[in-house]
């Protein structure tokens, strides 16, 4: 894998792909809507903005996923000990409403359909709409959002708890 370049403080692509075989030992079948997976936190992260055919599935770590992990966040000078992952599915015409997460600080998104969504990234300075097509390293704790795909968008998620967006070191492996 190759860090391609740093995109504000928003996030760094890469030029990793992930062909969809590798994820398919980690499908369980069972999509949880993101309005019930995440009442606890929403209201603080988005107000009362609805996810729009949004949904996720929590994925089990075992030892080939946490290696995966680990490996992609070599090129970034870290280690976690306290990350979730799971599969993220919006449907044509869904939206993730832009939002700050609660928890994580960091995550990995990599497509594993034709991403199609609009992927939408703000601060105080700045905001950029960018359609994401190979594995990124995002800043969580910017606002950002992902709107209107014309196709069922599939992504890999890690989100990292426990490292901070300052943390990052790139390193050339």
């Amino acid at each position: 894998m190759k860090v391609l370049n740093k995109v504000h403080d928003f996030f760094y692509e890469t030029d990793l792909t992930v062909d969809h075989t590798f994820w398919e030992p980690y499908y369980r079948g069972k999509w949880i809507d993101g309005n019930i997976a995440y009442r606890k936190n929403k209201q603080d992260a988005m107000g009362d903005s609805p996810m729009v055919n949004f949904e996720i599935q929590n994925i089990k770590v075992d030892k080939a996923l946490h290696d995966f992990v680990d490996d992609f966040t070599k090129h970034f000078g870290f280690k976690s000990n306290d990350f979730r992952c799971t599969f993220m599915k919006i449907d044509k015409g869904g939206d993730l409403p832009d939002h700050i997460d609660q928890k994580s600080k960091l995550s990995i998104v990599i497509p594993i359909t034709n991403n199609t969504a609009t992927n939408h990234f703000q601060d105080e300075n700045y905001e950029l709409n960018v359609t994401l097509s190979t594995a990124c390293l995002l800043n969580t704790r910017k606002i950002h959002g992902v709107h209107m795909p014309t196709e069922k968008r599939l992504t890999f998620h890690v989100g990292f708890h426990d490292v901070e967006w300052d943390d990052i070191k790139l390193r050339d492996i």
